[in-house]
């Protein structure tokens, strides 16, 4: 199983901000951290690139896959 699920680290402890409910109480499980979106910098390449690609990188960060190549 593979979900993202957002979270707010706090005293130490990663905090879900949705229910985890397919998790049973007490699982281990293997957390891949990533820094939110710098919206500012989005907000500069916002129009430099076309409406499919666009959409291709929003598929991709909401899925949190790396992407090889160029757009």
């Amino acid at each position: 199983m593979s979900r993202n699920v957002e979270a707010i680290y706090e005293g130490g402890v990663f905090r879900p901000l949705t229910a985890v409910s397919e998790v049973p109480e007490g699982t281990r499980v293997l957390l891949t951290v990533r820094k939110p979106l710098d919206k500012d910098a989005l907000r500069k390449v916002a129009g430099s690139v076309s409406a499919e690609d666009a959409e291709e990188m929003m598929r991709a960060i909401r899925e949190g896959r790396r992407v090889e190549g160029d757009w």
